[in-house]
């Protein structure tokens, strides 16, 4: 196992002999900063990096195809990530990737642990959050920017994620100098210290109301009731959907409405829920839409958390 550092500071020593180049994140799919580190390794190296996602129907196609050449010319592969994949696709794939050791070289992303790591492999561990230190190795991917920015940023935040610190370098590259603004006005709702709606949307389907709720009161704030409305009035209809259509064996169409959903619902906790009650949640925040619009408290949020976690909207209607 290499961290982030030490790759970056020796690519080519790194992928010596190496047939698997295995991303490593925690909690969450950094797709934004997977892209960056392609893109970067791609122009570093000189190669170009054919895109090929693992999630897809025709498994054994692709795997026969990546165990051959053409005239014996090599080439290199991002697979994505292994997120999305069913449980049985996801044993095929590491068995296959278990197994490789050529002709080509394959670059995927996971967020679970790696265990009997084979000689063929090399696994890059990502840190779990951004910091001050490790903010320096998303410069190199997309490019310096100002000292200043960097010191205002860590002086307003301790950590954040890949994606997030990503996004944050762009703004930098064009805000440039005139930056006080962008730090009082924007800051706060750009970034979520610590905590990304991605892993609150998580906490809640998981139903950990414990850590729900102390996330929560860190970021209820940021955001007016109206966006937290919406913003679960999409968890709620989607997720709703993607039950729907999974328990219809409509499984690619269940993913594409998955997307912005939790890993953990999507490929776990749904069978837990049914579409009846995640629909109620749903309505029940129209109710809440016109108390909100018509002066009532933004409170009435908490009524949605307290009826979510103690199963109350669960009841059966026809839909």
């Amino acid at each position: 196992m290499m961290k982030l550092e030490q790759f970056l500071a020796d690519i080519e020593h790194a992928i010596e002999k190496k047939s698997v180049i295995c991303l490593q994140a925690t909690d969450e799919y950094p797709l934004l900063f997977c892209r960056s580190f392609i893109t970067f390794l791609a122009k570093k190296l000189s190669v170009s990096i054919i895109s090929q996602s693992m999630d897809t129907d025709n498994d054994a196609a692709i795997m026969a195809s990546l165990q051959t050449t053409f005239l014996g010319q090599s080439s290199w592969y991002w697979l994505h990530a292994d997120v999305s994949l069913s449980k049985k696709s996801y044993e095929v794939w590491h068995d296959f990737l278990h197994k490789y050791t050529g002709p080509h070289t394959l670059i995927f992303c996971t967020i679970k642990s790696v265990n009997n790591i084979p000689p063929s492999w090399r696994v890059i561990q990502l840190p779990s959050m951004v910091d001050a230190r490790s903010m320096k190795y998303i410069y190199l991917l997309v490019g310096s920017v100002q000292s200043s920015f960097h010191e205002q940023l860590f002086a307003a935040i301790r950590s954040i994620p890949h994606d997030t610190a990503l996004l944050l370098c762009q703004y930098a590259l064009l805000i440039k100098k005139n930056n006080q603004s962008f730090f009082t006005s924007w800051l706060p709702q750009l970034v979520t210290p610590d905590i990304s709606l991605f892993t609150l949307s998580q906490t809640l389907f998981d139903r950990k109301a414990q850590s729900f709720f102390m996330q929560w009161q860190r970021v209820a704030l940021l955001y007016s009731p109206q966006f937290w409305v919406s913003f679960w009035s999409e968890q709620f209809w989607r997720a709703s959907w993607y039950i729907r259509l999974q328990k219809s064996g409509k499984k690619e169409e269940a993913k594409k409405i998955g997307y912005r959903l939790p890993f953990s619902f999507l490929n776990n906790s749904w069978r837990t829920y049914s579409s009846a009650e995640l629909q109620n949640a749903h309505a029940l925040l129209y109710d809440i839409d016109y108390h909100l619009k018509n002066g009532g408290s933004e409170y009435s949020l908490e009524l949605l958390y307290a009826q979510f976690f103690n199963k109350s909207l669960s009841k059966d209607y026809d839909a």
